[in-house]
């Protein structure tokens, strides 16, 4: 038998602490708790580490293994899923290099773990599969490879909620079912942070009954939920948390008692919301201190982020004041996230600034992000907000340390009735926060001691007034599971409706719609290539996510009809993806004139020289500078180009976002022409010149009858990495000369033997 303590050290580099213990010995005898209740900040993603031990352990009892082999970690926010990629991958490290200088001492644990974990795959190569579901992430497939091997799968509610139900996002036919089969059996699913989404929660209880009442009961799913803001549990369960013993623990002690002290303003009537804010912030701007600042939406945050622009030097204001927002693209969110100085300091909590720093975050850094500033000001929000917000403010405690938090109460003209919605909550958050212990200055007791003590205290009635409105979920049935299993019916049909709204419960949250940009915008446009080729392009080249920024769909729509208002007369090309990937060529014209909900949901790309995209990333139509295209950026295994064939010879060009006969005519002299017979051996000497294969080569002229001599046929290419088998559907295998029957079923066979011994 495995010894826990030995085995979680030398996967995580920490000790467990006595709560881990405990439910390590709860996973090992099979007894799977459905809600884990645990503060913010006292390592919930233990939970993995946790499983994977207890697999290990029940790999060498001889007893047979009834935990689930694959363990599905589903983020509510994207920007938290590169952290906990992270956490696994070096796990993973640590199981493929056991001997590393960095933790040489436990290289015989590590080995002993490996050991065990590889001798429930069909194949021994790999210990542990990883894969992460998120749009920027290419599947790396190890994770349905093989199904025997022990699997770490990391992605949204959107990625794997949409999976589970039969219909992933970006998956063609031949997949999802695949792939509903595999989250949906022998896999443990663990949903963080599940008080955001409590209809993707019902979803899941609601799978998992379905699965228990029939023959798929062995290895039916089973589901935890993880949550700091789960006061009082409703189930058939008792939550898992904190007891009296596990505050033995130094580090437990020390951030339960994390000193918090808050201060609650009334908002003048006759002052900006944005300029309190701003003034409660500044008077830190002479401490050398992180400061962090909360606010409910992006048009406050950006407004926050120029007030303090506004009061800081010239040379240092874009150093020190930064925004974080839901509402910005992939790519420079992810870049801030990777090189922002600002950003970088307030997730190192041991560093230390020489002049005060400021982050400014809508919701998007409320949640999973292991933030630690020194002081926070926040506006106005629901209980459960506040409590995540309380979570990145002198997270990990210590004696001395003591953070300032400034509220801000806006005030009301006349006193909101249940009408008003969020109003109403907003201030019944307030009126439950000055029931806090109070500290002589008059501040109030913030720490998560108190607060959990003052959940404990309010009744059910009281929470629900505090609470964000909980959204209702429709109901799942047989039949729709039935209707949405038939992944061979591309067209809608009756009674298959789309999978959102039980992913997210029917919500009165204004609809988003995405926006992307591509330099083949105005190529597709051109060329007028049918639906079912556009929705080929999209499939075989996907609109990744570090391509995409998001934002409600009225503010989209109005940014768009001032783009289209700015460039006149011209009808400049779209294009609209619906969710299931099906593509529709369109003007941003057309798109600026149609009744808005009609872009609910929707991905709309648009030429680069659209512009548009701020330098923040946001979407802003007085942006009048290209936009970058950045599908290839960190993606080596795709690349799109322009291929013109003539006479016997061709010539490959970048893309741009002109249209082919606009190119300018020194491209000929600017790049070499390479003999070939046909525009398909071109692509396929192309392909192999940079080591990949061909995907798609769509035709986008061909020269008319009497055009001038050498003009040539243009194609869109897209060459891809070559992929293995298991990992890439019919479709997919345009340049790979297929096994035979025979072959495939003498390689199948082979595998499923491994795979049942």
């Amino acid at each position: 038998m495995l010894k826990f303590e030995n085995s979680f050290a030398s996967l995580t580099g920490f000790s467990p602490l006595r709560w881990q213990k405990r439910l390590f010995v709860r996973m090992l005898a099979g007894d799977i708790p459905s809600v884990c209740n645990l503060p913010t900040g006292f390592g919930k993603t233990s939970v993995v580490p946790i499983w994977l031990i207890a697999l290990a352990s029940q790999a060498s009892a001889g007893s047979g293994v009834t935990l689930p082999r694959r363990l599905v970690y589903i983020v509510n926010r994207r920007t938290v899923i590169d952290q906990a990629t992270g956490v696994v991958e070096n796990m993973r490290k640590r199981l493929r290099c056991p001997h590393e200088q960095a933790w040489i001492n436990h290289a015989q644990d590590l080995e002993e773990i490996s050991k065990r974990l590889r001798s429930l795959a069909a194949s021994s190569e790999e210990p542990l599969a990883i894969s992460t579901l998120r749009g920027e992430f290419a599947d790396n497939g190890e994770w349905k490879a093989d199904p025997a091997r022990p699997a770490i799968i990391v992605g949204t509610i959107d990625m794997v909620g949409s999976k589970l139900l039969f219909s992933g996002y970006g998956d063609g036919r031949y997949w999802r079912a695949q792939h509903a089969g595999l989250i949906g059996q022998d896999a443990l699913v663990v949903h963080d942070e599940a008080h955001l989404t409590p209809a993707f929660g019902d979803l899941l209880q609601n799978v998992a009954h379905t699965q228990q009442q029939e023959a798929l009961k062995p290895h039916a799913i089973r589901v935890i939920e993880l949550s700091a803001t789960t006061p009082h549990h409703q189930g058939p369960t008792t939550p898992f948390s904190l007891i009296l013993e596990d505050e033995q623990d130094e580090i437990v002690q020390q951030r339960l008692d994390a000193s918090k002290n808050l201060l609650l303003h009334e908002l003048p009537k006759d002052v900006d919301l944005a300029r309190q804010l701003t003034q409660l912030a500044y008077q830190y701007n002479d401490q050398a201190a992180k400061v962090l600042i909360y606010v409910r939406s992006p048009e406050l945050a950006q407004k926050v982020v120029r007030e303090l622009r506004g009061r800081l030097s010239d040379d240092a204001k874009h150093q020190r004041a930064t925004l974080l927002a839901g509402t910005i693209r992939g790519y420079e969110r992810d870049k801030l996230v990777e090189e922002d100085l600002v950003y970088g300091a307030l997730l190192n909590h041991q560093s230390r600034v020489e002049q005060t720093i400021y982050l400014v975050s809508t919701s998007a850094g409320e949640v999973g992000i292991d933030l630690d500033a020194d002081h926070m000001i926040c506006d106005s929000t629901t209980l459960d907000s506040m409590i995540q917000r309380l979570g990145r403010v002198n997270r990990r405690g210590g004696s001395g340390r003591v953070a300032q938090i400034h509220g801000v109460v806006e005030g009301y003209a006349t006193k909101p009735t249940e009408s008003d919605g969020i109003a109403v909550r907003h201030l019944a958050t307030a009126e439950a926060l000055r029931r806090l212990p109070q500290h002589d200055d008059g501040g109030l007791d913030a720490s998560p001691r108190a607060m959990r003590s003052l959940l404990s205290d309010m009744c059910a009635q009281q929470l629900e007034a505090a609470w964000s409105p909980q959204p209702d979920a429709p109901i799942l049935t047989d039949i729709l599971l039935d209707a949405w299993s038939l992944t061979s019916v591309k067209e809608p049909m009756p009674g298959r409706p789309e999978v959102a709204p039980y992913l997210h419960g029917l919500t009165n949250d204004p609809p988003e719609t995405y926006i992307a940009w591509r330099g083949e915008t105005r190529l597709l446009d051109a060329a007028q290539v049918t639906k079912d080729v556009l929705r080929q392009w999209f499939r075989a080249c996907s609109i990744e996510s570090k391509e995409r920024l998001r934002d409600q769909t009225g503010r989209i729509f109005k940014q768009l009809q001032q783009i289209a208002k700015r460039n006149g007369q011209e009808q400049l090309p779209a294009i609209i993806l619906t969710e299931r990937g099906e593509a529709k060529l369109t003007t941003l014209g057309e798109l600026a004139s149609v009744d808005k909900q009609l872009l609910n949901y929707r991905t709309i790309i648009l030429p680069i020289d659209a512009g548009g995209l701020s330098q923040q990333g946001t979407f802003d139509s007085s942006a009048k500078e290209p936009a970058s295209d950045v599908a290839e950026i960190e993606n080596a295994g795709r690349r799109r180009a322009v291929l013109v064939h003539r006479d016997n010879e061709y010539q490959i060009r970048p893309l741009n976002c002109d249209e082919p006969e606009q190119q300018a005519e020194e491209e000929d002299d600017a790049a070499d022409w390479y003999p070939c017979a046909s525009a398909r051996g071109a692509a396929a000497a192309t392909a192999r010149q940079q080591g990949m294969v061909v995907s798609l080569l769509l035709p986008l002229k061909v020269p008319p009858d009497g055009a001038e001599e050498g003009a040539g046929s243009h194609y869109l290419l897209l060459l891809k990495r070559a992929r293995k088998a298991a990992d890439e559907s019919p479709e997919e295998a345009v340049s790979v000369k297929p096994p035979t029957l025979q072959e495939h079923n003498g390689q199948a066979g082979e595998q499923a033997k491994r795979i049942a011994e």
